[in-house]
């Protein structure tokens, strides 16, 4: 059911936050079982529910999301008594000294945090070549409501599931290259990947400092930019946040943003298929009846090399995250490979090719070899960046999702373009934009988006 929807029955006293988690709890309990999405349940949920349905009894709600049970990834520190592991078994006594900055943002809006959701271990930063996405040592593997053959991409597999199998309206999934819009494409659901440094990665295994960062995830536009909202803000502890040019904009009052007037490209980034040329067409006729110009835009895709960039930038944020959360077992990444390898039956299921590569690097980001990686690969991702000015665009909609956007940290939205129920192939508009243009880009996705309906919620 839709945040604001939810939000009237709470108010008007017809539903309870008891009330909603328990039903999340029931459906997890009776559909877990085969998606795996769920890597912990808080023990305070209900708790929290009941101190928030007296709140708002007494004093009214404190935002949309007042009493809405949410889940987080599996890589965003709580102090709840739950783990933050990314996956890893060598993480297991990671009782995070500190709250996640946007974690203490959705408290603050009144959000209740159900538990913790499953992922590619490391964010599917660990061994790529034969490990599955979705699948984490601490948690197994995470299964497609659509359809097991149907593989739920990226690394915020357990937050797109998820919502995709309505155990809440809404979690928290994170992206570095794809990791956000991969698995929303997959699992007919949406995802709003922001601009790095809307929302504050303070408190999150991380990546990349360049190109991480947290996303709501949803079934809605509109919903994901109600957490959304509620998840921007400034932070001394993150200075990705520090250039933010306004904090201003109403990200949930942006799905009545203006069209009349946009530019947008249809990227034409490989041959469309009978079926994608008639998702084209319709969302270029919903579009064009508002106003916006649609021009076609020719793209012709290239390897993009942003993996060695990553790896340096990997070794360094871990190395920190794991100093800011001791007292743990694990003290750097060498430890955690160290753990893997004398744990190697259960940890090492597919291998960890990618952390040893890490490893192996001098871990200093005045390294002219880093230097010269992450040079290359914000090079080539504005060949794709120069489209925007080339063509005049106020944003770019595509059927694929691509690593060039968050090389450059720049925003984008997923929203599903095709019914799944009838045929497995996902198929989802992925809307890309310059930085801070996501008012921009929501006001386009939920129109297309409440003018198709085109999302249906898998069959149980």
């Amino acid at each position: 059911m839709a945040i604001q929807a939810l939000y009237d029955q709470l108010n008007q006293g017809t539903t309870h936050s008891v009330s909603l988690v328990q039903k999340a709890l029931m459906a997890i309990e009776m559909h877990d079982v085969k998606y795996n999405a769920i890597a912990e349940i808080s023990g305070d949920a209900l708790k929290e529910a009941k101190a928030l349905d007296a709140e708002r009894a007494h004093s009214g709600p404190r935002s949309k999301l007042h009493g809405i049970p949410i889940l987080l990834k599996d890589n965003i520190n709580t102090t709840d008594g739950m783990l933050t592991t990314a996956g890893s078994l060598a993480l297991l006594d990671n009782h995070a000294t500190y709250e996640a900055t946007l974690v203490k943002k959705l408290r603050k809006a009144g959000a209740i945090i159900l538990g913790k959701t499953n992922l590619s271990e490391f964010a599917y930063f660990m061994h790529q070549k034969d490990m599955p996405s979705g699948y984490s040592s601490r948690a197994g593997q995470v299964v497609n409501p659509y359809g097991k053959a149907l593989d739920p991409l990226g690394s915020s597999t357990g937050s797109a599931v998820a919502v995709a199998a309505d155990y809440v309206p809404l979690t928290v999934g994170t992206e570095t290259s794809g990791s956000l819009m991969a698995p929303a494409y997959h699992t007919s659901t949406v995802s709003i990947k922001p601009t790095v440094g809307l929302i504050s990665r303070h408190g999150i295994i991380p990546i990349s400092h360049v190109q991480d960062t947290a996303g709501p995830m949803g079934t809605s536009v509109e919903d994901c930019a109600i957490m959304l909202e509620a998840m921007k803000g400034l932070d001394v502890d993150d200075p990705a946040t520090l250039p933010v040019p306004t904090w201003s904009t109403d990200y949930t009052s942006a799905i009545h943003g203006p069209l009349k007037g946009l530019t947008v490209g249809v990227l034409t980034d490989h041959d469309f298929s009978d079926e994608e040329d008639a998702l084209v067409q319709e969302l270029t006729h919903i579009m064009e009846t508002q106003g916006v110009i649609i021009k076609t835009v020719p793209f012709t895709p290239f390897k993009h090399e942003v993996y060695p960039a990553m790896l340096h930038e990997f070794k360094v944020g871990m190395n920190a995250y794991l100093k800011s959360v001791q007292p743990i077992q694990m003290k750097s990444l060498s430890d955690i490979i160290a753990y893997n390898q004398k744990h190697a039956d259960v940890c090492l299921k597919y291998g960890q090719s990618i952390l040893e590569a890490a490893d192996a690097l001098p871990g200093d980001l005045t390294h002219p070899d880093y230097l010269k990686a992450r040079e290359n690969a914000n090079e080539e991702a504005e060949q794709f960046a120069a489209l925007y000015d080339t063509h005049a665009l106020d944003a770019i909609i595509s059927l694929s999702w691509n690593s060039y956007g968050p090389a450059l940290g720049h925003p984008s939205i997923v929203v599903p373009a095709k019914d799944l129920n009838q045929d497995l192939t996902p198929k989802s508009f992925v809307f890309m934009g310059p930085k801070w243009r996501e008012a921009t880009l929501i006001a386009l996705a939920h129109h297309y988006e409440v003018s198709t309906q085109h999302r249906k919620p898998p069959k149980p």
